[in-house]
């Protein structure tokens, strides 16, 4: 008691798995047990579907694509150069209170749609858990009211801002899927390999079939663009 001992070493074989599966491993020792949340994610390439645009940026092939009735999904780089109209991610709640320390972003944590399709090969729970440390502190965007997003990132009450990191719509005649979190850039986490290749999963299935509807100028707005030349 009171300091740290090795007291031995545990395996456990996972080529079983072939899908993501949280799991819950209870060790016990001496009388002591502790319980520990594990996820599992089976070692596959993320691949985006060959029918699906994939971009960084808000240029003529998106527009041309959307107003051509297809697929868009669009994940910038996430910077406050690519995503003005953003704020930096956290984790955890802020520290007090904007009010008080001013100088933070003001975020305070994930509010996840749980029951989305998206994450029938994700599992989450509707708030933060720890597979979302690294995208968590990704940046997040400032959506119109009108759009409802998949993940979003609760903004202090001081601001209330209606912030998104992940959310669906059609626009321009197309279907669009966006996302702030830049998993392209956090590949070395196994968590975001598996959250883009659920993403990429749904874009090739028929649950992708977005209801709500995002103006053209609106979609421009949330990178600081002009729309698209007519």
């Amino acid at each position: 008691m009171g300091e740290l001992a090795d007291v031995g070493e545990l395996e456990l074989p996972l080529e079983g798995w072939t899908e993501a599966v949280q799991l819950e491993l209870t060790v016990s020792l001496g009388g002591a047990e502790n319980t520990y949340p594990l996820w599992v994610y089976p070692d596959e390439e993320p691949v985006c579907p060959a029918q699906v645009l994939e971009s960084w940026q808000l240029d003529e092939a998106v527009w041309e694509r959307l107003k051509q009735g297809g697929t868009v999904y669009l994940a910038p780089p996430s910077t406050p150069e690519a995503l003005p109209r953003s704020m930096k991610g956290q984790f955890t709640t802020d520290f007090w209170s904007v009010g008080t320390f001013p100088n933070q972003e003001g975020g305070m944590g994930l509010l996840i749609d749980e029951t989305h399709p998206i994450f029938r090969t994700f599992p989450t729970q509707f708030h933060t858990n720890w597979q979302w440390w690294p995208m968590a502190s990704q940046r997040s965007v400032e959506l119109p009211r009108g759009i409802r997003p998949i993940v979003t990132q609760l903004d202090s009450f001081a601001r209330l801002r209606h912030m998104g990191m992940l959310f669906e719509c059609r626009c321009g005649g197309g279907l669009l899927l966006f996302s702030s979190m830049d998993l392209n850039s956090l590949k070395q986490y196994p968590e975001a390999r598996a959250l883009q290749r659920a993403i990429y999963r749904y874009l090739d299935s028929p649950d992708f079939c977005p209801g709500q509807e995002l103006s053209v100028q609106g979609l421009a707005d949330l990178l600081g663009q002009s729309g698209p030349e007519t």
